[in-house]
């Protein structure tokens, strides 16, 4: 009996362990696991059954795409997963290129891994935050510049370190000014990320560009300028007189002239010292400082160095330089003269000559390059190009292109050639200079029946928009002499100078501004002439001097 309840007990205790031992078996089962570093894990017990753990991986995106999302963990590491047909959670930037990423997901990551082979539960993409707030934000930073080349894709900036620096602006909104994309125009880029003048184009992210129109200091000033003269001193800016035979200096004073042109008995036995004296005392007589000009074109039109004490040879002609030694030495010529006449204190010199003639017969022939267009063009394009860098302004002449024309200083001169020849041959060594940087323009007295039938070139409202908006020329038209006979049968001394202000000259070459300036100004205080027509054109006069460095 006693054994039998000895057996009894010695099963009651074996069941007992085996029961204790599997509620040890059991625990372990659904205790927290262990996990990858860097990775964190939830228990699931929804059930009595054990689930697999949930895990996070928080880092940051290396490359998103529609299909494939790369991230990088707090360690470095690398993952990449397919995203096809999952749903993301994303800020404004969305898959942006380091923003901070969460994935929620069930299995385990493989660093060595082409793609994870992991339940994705869920991804959630936010936008990277300002590092000056309580979260860690990228520093919004600002270029300020100029622009150096616009188009619809790509925007070229220059900063104030002289800096170049390219971005691509396909689909991005650009706020501009009237002006658009000029070359020039400032240019505020708002931006996160690094900028590298090395690169071909900047890995930055654009938050906003804007553009604004040049502000021009000389026009400010200018304006400024404008706004204390008087009717007649605006008026007298308008006119560029022939040099009177005595000092000159009471004429300065009294109409207020914009210059004085020079011609040969100004240099005519004068020594070096004493053309420079005559010169400076001109403008210590002005108000404000004079346009000094002179014809010196080489070859048969030479002002100075026709006299010996200034240059021991006259220039020579710009056919004759071309065949000795081309444009190398059209370009030597063109400086030495500059060099020269500035020198003197001459600061305007009326050329180059941008007339297209290959006939010798023409009367224009020998002033002109006796080339074709192309030529031409390259040889003004050349010319004003030396003058712009030495700082000695230039004309180009004789608008709208002389041809195989009478001479205008002895007689009424009527063009019959088609418009289209101009289009096509005689605009495009002017368009060359305008592009170059030329200062003026001259306008010839020729009738040019193809633009106006009625009027001289030089008295045309037509010829004076085509050379404005055809050619797009927004420096000084002058006229040419407005004594010359080509012009006075269209009016006398004083008509001949108001049609000119009306049809657009900005400057009035004149042998008779005694005359024709009271004209002017009559015409004004009559209403003839809007007081506007003069303040714009004068303006543009101002700006011209200040550009030049004449008013400081």
């Amino acid at each position: 009996m006693l054994k039998e309840k000895n057996k009894k007990l010695q099963l009651v205790v074996f069941l007992g362990l085996i029961l204790a031992l599997g509620s040890l078996i059991f625990s372990g089962c659904v205790s927290t696991g262990q996990t990858k570093e860097g990775e964190s894990s939830t228990l699931v017990t929804n059930s009595s059954d054990s689930q697999e753990e949930i895990k996070v991986l928080e880092g940051e995106i290396l490359e998103g795409t529609m299909n494939t999302l790369r991230v990088k963990d707090s360690d470095n590491k690398e993952y990449s997963f397919l995203t096809e047909g999952l749903e993301i959670q994303t800020g404004q930037t969305g898959l942006k290129i380091g923003n901070p990423v969460e994935i929620s997901y069930k299995g385990n990551l493989d660093p060595e891994a082409e793609a994870q082979e992991v339940e994705i539960l869920s991804i959630e993409v936010s936008d990277l935050v300002d590092s000056n707030s309580a979260d860690s934000q990228e520093e919004t930073k600002v270029l300020e510049g100029e622009i150096l080349e616009g188009t619809m894709n790509t925007l070229r900036v220059k900063d104030s370190d002289n800096k170049e620096y390219s971005f691509l602006t396909e689909g991005l909104e650009i706020q501009t000014d009237q002006t658009g994309l000029k070359i020039g125009n400032p240019v505020k880029i708002s931006y996160k990320g690094n900028l590298d003048p090395e690169a071909e184009a900047q890995e930055v992210e654009i938050l906003s560009i804007e553009v604004s129109d040049l502000v021009d200091s000389s026009r400010q000033k200018a304006e400024n300028i404008l706004a204390k003269m008087t009717l007649e001193e605006k008026v007298g800016q308008m006119f560029i007189g022939r040099s009177p035979q005595g000092s000159g200096l009471e004429e300065i004073k009294e109409y207020k002239l914009a210059g004085y042109i020079l011609f040969s008995r100004d240099f005519e036995n004068k020594s070096k010292d004493q053309v420079i004296a005559k010169n400076q005392a001109y403008q210590e007589a002005a108000q404000i400082p004079m346009f000094i000009g002179v014809d010196e074109e080489g070859g048969t039109v030479n002002r100075v160095s026709r006299n010996k004490n200034l240059r021991p040879q006259p220039f020579q002609s710009p056919q004759d330089l071309y065949k000795q030694g081309g444009f190398d030495l059209i370009r030597q010529d063109s400086k030495e003269k500059s060099d020269l006449l500035k020198s003197l204190g001459i600061n305007l010199n009326f050329a180059p000559v941008a007339d297209l003639s290959q006939d010798p017969k023409d009367f224009i022939y020998k002033r002109s390059f006796g080339q074709d267009h192309e030529q031409t063009a390259q040889y003004v394009k050349e010319v004003v190009t030396v003058m712009k860098d030495q700082g000695l302004a230039s004309v180009l002449k004789h608008f709208p292109g002389y041809g195989n024309n009478l001479d205008t200083h002895g007689q009424v001169a009527y063009d019959k050639r088609p418009y289209e020849n101009f289009e096509q041959a005689d605009f495009i060594p002017f368009k060359a200079g305008i592009d170059a940087g030329a200062n003026m323009v001259l306008v010839a007295h020729n009738v040019v029946e193809a633009m106006d039938q009625d009027n001289p070139a030089s008295l045309s409202k037509n010829v004076h928009q085509i050379l404005r908006q055809d050619l797009d020329f927004s420096g000084l038209i002058i006229t040419d002499d407005l004594a010359m006979e080509g012009v006075k049968a269209f009016g006398d001394k004083g008509e001949i100078a108001v049609k000119a202000v009306l049809a657009g000259n900005d400057l009035l070459c004149s042998s008779d501004f005694q005359i024709q300036i009271p004209a002017v100004i009559e015409k004004v205080l009559s209403g003839d002439i809007d007081e506007d027509i003069i303040d714009q054109a004068v303006l543009r006069i101002l700006e011209e001097k200040i550009d030049l460095g004449l008013i400081k």
